[in-house]
């Protein structure tokens, strides 16, 4: 039977870590909380951890709750450019089928070429990672 809930955001900003956690009574004896952690859009769930008497710290995740790249990446015509990086970030860029077509290591702004076609960027850096659709044209 749950008892009561409750809902904490980090800063309240868009994108935001945000902790959602519930009480629950499965008998008098047995008293626990469950975790869900996810960001404030509503979508993305990353984990559900339950706590409580006769539970080893149960946690079903994805990953590891990691704040999103500050990296922008985006594309003018057949020019992929990347803005705002602020650490060592390696983009890796796949096409619609899957394969790794470009790697790019950088630790500053940079652009680079891809042929017409529609891509997926994966960047990673130490501040997180994203990934975003690119359509080059």
């Amino acid at each position: 039977m749950l008892t009561n809930g409750s809902g904490t955001t980090n800063s309240g900003g868009s994108g935001d870590a945000i902790v959602v956690t519930a009480s629950y009574t499965y008998n008098t004896a047995n008293n626990g909380k469950i975790y869900i952690y996810g960001h404030d859009n509503g979508f993305n769930y990353y984990r559900i951890q339950v706590i409580g008497a006769n539970v080893l710290n149960i946690s079903l995740d994805t990953k590891e709750l990691k704040a999103e790249a500050t990296a922008n990446i985006f594309s003018d015509g057949n020019l992929v450019s990347v803005a705002n990086v602020k650490s060592n970030t390696i983009i890796f860029v796949y096409g619609v089928l899957g394969n790794l077509v470009k790697t790019v290591n950088t630790t500053t702004d940079t652009s680079f070429n891809l042929p017409n076609g529609m891509y997926v960027a994966k960047v990673k850096s130490a501040e997180g990672e994203k990934s975003v659709k690119l359509l080059i044209h």
